[in-house]
């Protein structure tokens, strides 16, 4: 059991993901919250079209910006051919 208190956030694809996904111009969704995640020290579990993460309450309001930086990370690796963003 956590101790504390913890937000959990869940993200799904959209039909314009799931069509980057399978092209492999995008990663997966569980890849992009792994990475937001890391920064905050957040768990995250999914597969390629959704996934969830718990972490810390205190990192709620900048979750967002978190997902929207790793999206951002991961799309520069991938266009500069980076194998494994």
């Amino acid at each position: 059991m956590l101790k504390g208190k913890y937000v959990k956030v869940s993200v799904m694809f959209t039909k314009l993901m799931y069509n980057l996904i399978t092209q492999h111009k995008l990663p997966s969704v569980v890849g992009i919250l792994k990475k937001a995640a890391e920064k905050i020290g957040g768990v995250t579990i999914g597969h390629d079209y959704t996934a969830s993460c718990i972490f810390s309450k205190e990192h709620k309001t900048g979750i967002i910006d978190k997902i929207e930086d790793a999206i951002l990370e991961i799309d520069i690796a991938i266009r500069i051919g980076v194998s494994n963003p």
